[in-house]
């Protein structure tokens, strides 16, 4: 009766126990979500070892520990460390304590387990402590191991994303962020009763910043302009650079607003000298501004009509802001018809030069002759030069024409001496671009090479913004240019800085006094003060004076009592053609002969 009872009251303890712990596992799994889950970890695995120790000590039953070595491979896997060791010691010691005093008092002898069935047990329940632990350690490695390499790939993926969206210099929207963002601006524009703007910003002349320094003081400039933006526009505005020194803002403003007055602060900004590794850099901008209408979602086109205006915005005078209208379109669409046309003529032989007669003020002999451009294939509208050079000038286009010229200049030189007119020389007009794009020197060599002519009788003309960039690269070309024998000259000299330091820094030959300075030159004193100015400047550096645009007798004497060495106009002849010009130079010969 009394092992009955005990059995009864075992098992009542069990079921109690085992009850307890189903509840409470219940109560965990229904608010796992509501509790730390580290706690409801713990709680679960004590909470059954402990109802596993209790059995096995109420039944003096060592089938129980059994159970145990499950709950440590569970906790090694889903607990910390510390925990791990904790309960492990507890299960260690629990078995052994149970084992040692239950056979010491002899309440199992029936199951035939002893001191070595406890060793065994120990060891087993050791070896699946060990086992556990080496197990959660290798899983952790591994588990770390792919986080590691998660992270990095995630890390990899920003960069990727990054380098998409964002311009590495600046940090700023790239050209495909700033399309993919365009249209969900808009639509935010719209919704707060806005209108979008689109301001397209170029920098002037920025080719010359890395030509003259170099590409590191290029980039740090970039940087600078972009910080200075910045500071002018708001945080929910988008400002991008596209390439180079192109940046795009898109700005999202009340339908009354002065986007204009906006972009005039940009430039008032952008104007102040910055100091870059010792360079104070002047730069300014220009910038293009176009609305966007009703429905233009399309990125494409509003950002080629701010381009438009910003060009616009150049031909003004530069560092200027234009609004685009349909007028510029159109304008836009006459320069590319313009541009197109030029460089069929420059493939297809429709281009040629013409020959403006250069004679002796003192003698009127023709001693040399400047070469001019003329299109004269496929060109149905009749566009001269003083509108077709303009356009071109902010194109790679006037580079490919300079470099024709020179070419043929060379070779109408030569034939001259060929046919007895040894001392004929040819000037060539050198736009800036062509200058300040490097490589002048090596062309100017390899056409004198090739036409076989004396480089003395080669005169280049530059402006007087071509030689102002006071700096290694301008005056290194211009020495070679001059050690190479070619004759320099200043074209259009008065209209631009008429710095006369340079003059003699750049070893000039010739200065040119620009035709506006010529024209009523009997009537005008302040021409005439002028014109006596440059002439008696000219003389005290040794250098000899060109008149451009002489056409009148009067204008003639005039510039012979000043002591002006040549002269070129109408008054001896207009531009003429090759053939024309031979003539030209035959009479000439007759007559002063």
């Amino acid at each position: 009766m009394l092992i009955n009872s005990l059995l009864v009251s075992t098992n009542n303890i069990g079921a109690i126990l085992l009850t307890i712990d189903f509840l409470l596992m219940a109560t965990l799994f229904l608010y796992r979500k509501k509790t730390d889950p580290k706690v409801a970890r713990n709680i679960y695995l004590w909470v059954n070892i402990i109802t596993a120790s209790i059995l096995m000590w109420s039944t003096t039953s060592p089938h129980y520990a059994f159970v145990l070595p499950v709950f440590i491979l569970i906790a090694s896997l889903i607990v910390s460390h510390k925990q791990f060791l904790a309960i492990s010691s507890f299960c260690v010691l629990n078995l052994v304590s149970f084992g040692v005093i239950t056979i010491s008092n002899g309440q199992i002898a029936s199951l035939n387990f002893g001191y070595w069935q406890l060793i065994d047990l120990t060891i087993m329940l050791c070896s699946a402590i060990y086992t556990a632990w080496q197990t959660s350690f290798d899983m952790r490695y591994t588990l770390k191991s792919l986080n590691l390499e998660i992270q990095k790939v995630t890390e990899s993926h920003s960069q990727i994303e990054s380098l998409i969206n964002f311009d590495p210099l600046t940090g700023l929207a790239n050209k495909t962020c700033c399309e993919e963002r365009y249209v969900r601006f808009l639509d935010d524009a719209k919704y707060k009763n806005e209108v979008v703007a689109v301001l397209f910003l170029d920098l002037d002349n920025f080719k010359t910043v890395n030509d003259f320094y170099n590409h590191s003081v290029g980039d740090k400039l970039l940087v600078h302009v972009s910080q200075q933006i910045n500071g002018l526009v708001k945080e929910r505005d988008i400002v991008s650079r596209l390439s180079g020194d192109e940046f795009i803002l898109m700005l999202s403003r009340p339908e009354n607003y002065n986007f204009q007055q906006l972009a005039s602060r940009i430039l008032k900004r952008l104007e102040k000298p910055v100091n870059i590794d010792a360079h104070l850099i002047d730069i300014t901008a220009s910038i293009g501004v176009a609305i966007a209408q009703e429905a233009d979602y399309n990125f494409n086109e509003i950002r080629k009509r701010a381009d438009i205006a910003m060009y616009k915005a150049k031909q003004s005078g530069k560092n200027n802001v234009c609004i685009y209208d349909e007028e510029m379109y159109q304008q836009s669409l006459h320069k590319i018809s313009i541009v197109n046309g030029l460089k069929e003529a420059l493939r297809q032989d429709g281009l040629e030069v013409y020959l403006q007669p250069k004679v002796d003020i003192a003698t009127g002999k023709m001693n040399s002759a400047e070469a001019l451009i003329r299109w004269t294939g496929n060109n149905k509208d009749n566009i001269s030069p003083a509108e077709f050079i303009p356009l071109i000038e902010s194109t790679e286009l006037i580079c490919n024409i300079s470099e024709w010229v020179i070419h043929h200049a060379c070779r109408l030189c030569k034939e001259w001496h060929n046919k007895g007119y040894q001392e004929m020389s040819i000037s060539v007009n050198i736009s800036s671009s062509q200058f300040m794009r490097g490589g002048l020197l090596d062309i100017v060599k390899k056409e004198l090479k090739s036409s076989h002519l004396d480089p003395q009788y080669l005169e280049l003309e530059l402006t007087e913004h071509a030689v102002f960039h006071d700096n290694d690269h301008v005056l290194n070309e211009l020495k070679q240019l001059k050690k190479l024998g070619v004759t320099l000259s200043i074209d259009d000299f008065g209209t631009g800085y008429s710095n006369i330091e340079y003059l003699t820094k750049f070893n000039v030959d010739l200065v040119k006094i620009d035709q506006s300075f010529i024209r009523d030159l009997q009537h005008s004193t302040d021409n005439y003060a002028i014109v006596t100015a440059i002439i008696k400047m000219a003389n005290t550096l040794g250098l000899r004076v060109v008149a451009e645009g002489v056409e009148t007798n009067k204008e003639w004497d005039i510039l012979k009592e000043l002591g002006c060495n040549y002269g070129q106009g109408f008054l001896w002849s207009k531009a003429l053609s090759p053939t024309h010009f031979t003539a030209y130079l035959e009479q000439d010969l007759r007559l002063t002969a």
